[in-house]
């Protein structure tokens, strides 16, 4: 319709390709998401001038789009780029989108192992959240899950937890039974809880979490597979020193099933350059050399999914 009958309206075509863009980021079309997303950035940069403040929108999207798909260098670059832009404006709007924006680049800092600068983005987010939102929106939700996720990799899971399980009971008040975002905590809460020890409960929610990305066919379903990947490892670990071979072996066997699952996701759905692609491949291969005496589950890479 713009192009259409409004060609000119060049800030409502350009908000309109982030919006689209952003949707098929959602969905987990990230090769689709990225191209909307910069030809949204070269419509401001090309129509626009540099300080409309729709192009910092344009920016931290795309590096939604770069979070997701490993990429956490660029995304951060892009969201430092978009937060300057939007502290050059002051109102309340730009006040919730420069908190929307620091919980970004909070969770990249989770990514790149920086939880202490994580966890400082993240409780600056939640403070202003909390000042213009109710403490049960799920914007607020977001932020603490998110935070919980930095507590995770400062190995306060007890904290974590909490705040995962404070998110969840909001995203299940708030949207329909079965969506995303709750997979998407699900799979954190089992994250928590298999990394506090906690296995029965970790399982449950990663299968919780895999039923849901099922659903929707969403690519981001490696990320559960990975976590049961990596708890069938410490299954197996504990069967073979109660003296438990044959259900070590199984439990071996399940991991390794759960990894190629994985893989094949990730290839299909994600950049060759992906780290995802890489990590999975480097479980992959030292589950396949577990015939060497000397083989341990517990060598394998440290899990990443965190995002």
């Amino acid at each position: 319709m713009y192009k259409n009958s409004f060609p000119h309206n060049y800030s409502g075509i350009a908000l309109t390709l982030t919006y689209l863009g952003n949707f098929y980021r959602m969905m987990g079309n990230y090769k689709k998401a990225e191209d909307l997303l910069k030809k949204s950035l070269s419509t401001y940069k090309k129509y626009i001038p540099e300080d409309h403040i729709g192009s910092a929108r344009a920016l931290a999207s795309l590096g939604n789009v770069y979070r997701e798909v490993g990429k956490y260098k660029q995304a951060k670059g892009l969201f430092k780029e978009s937060l300057a832009k939007y502290k050059q404006f002051s109102s309340e709007d730009e006040a919730r989108n420069i908190a929307w924006v620091l919980t970004c680049l909070g969770q990249v800092y989770v990514e790149l192992a920086q939880y202490d600068k994580a966890k400082d983005f993240l409780e600056r987010a939640l403070i202003t959240n909390k000042t213009l939102f109710p403490v049960n929106h799920p914007y607020v939700a977001w932020i603490g899950e998110a935070l919980g996720n930095a507590h995770i990799g400062l190995g306060n899971y007890e904290t974590a937890i909490r705040y995962l399980k404070q998110g969840l009971i909001v995203y299940e008040n708030n949207y329909d039974e079965d969506n995303l975002a709750t997979a998407r905590i699900l799979k954190n809460l089992g994250n928590a809880c298999f990394l506090k020890g906690d296995l029965k409960s970790g399982e449950y929610y990663f299968n919780s979490a895999l039923k849901i990305f099922h659903l929707y066919k969403h690519p981001g379903i490696y990320m559960p597979l990975e976590g049961l990947a990596e708890l069938y490892g410490k299954k197996a670990i504990e069967e073979k020193s109660k003296g438990n071979i044959k259900q070590s072996k199984n439990f071996e066997t399940q991991s390794l099933n759960y990894l190629k699952q994985a893989l094949e996701i990730v290839k299909a759905h994600f950049p060759k350059d992906s780290p995802h692609i890489a990590r999975i491949q480097a479980k992959l291969h030292s589950l396949e050399r577990q015939n060497s005496p000397n083989f341990s589950l517990g060598n394998l890479p440290h899990p990443n999914f965190l995002f």
